[in-house]
């Protein structure tokens, strides 16, 4: 009888380990979020060996051509020219995102405060910065 009442604390225990570690990788996803959630601005923009600085975009009156919004709720508005579709997105870790708009799926990398975005195949890297 001793017997099962150890196996028992044991087998409660291990549960109690896996719903902790469960709850610590949903926080964990959460921070995650923090890397991307809020409004982002054209800042940059890279195509093959072709980079555009934030300079020559602001010349060129392309500053307020893309604007990126990502909600809390996974929601996403993408604005293009004036033109606004919406979205969802969704974190895969602390650097890596996805964003899914118009039956097209984006992946976005967050590095030093810049959100990169491939459009177009990826054949062209928007680089964001917070707005």
């Amino acid at each position: 009888m001793n017997l099962q009442v150890k196996t028992s604390q044991k087998v409660v225990l291990l549960i109690a380990a896996v719903l902790i570690a469960s709850l610590t990788l949903v926080a964990c996803g959460t921070d995650s979020a923090k890397n991307f959630i809020g409004s982002w601005k054209l800042d940059s923009m890279q195509s093959g060996n072709t980079t555009l600085p934030a300079e020559t975009i602001e010349k060129m009156g392309y500053k307020d051509l893309y604007d990126l919004e990502l909600k809390e709720d996974n929601t996403a508005s993408i604005t293009i020219s004036g033109f606004t579709v919406l979205g969802t997105w969704e974190v895969k870790d602390a650097t890596t995102a996805t964003v899914s708009y118009s039956n097209n799926t984006s992946e976005m990398t967050y590095k030093d405060g810049k959100l990169s975005m491939g459009i177009n195949g990826d054949s062209t890297v928007l680089i964001m910065s917070r707005s």
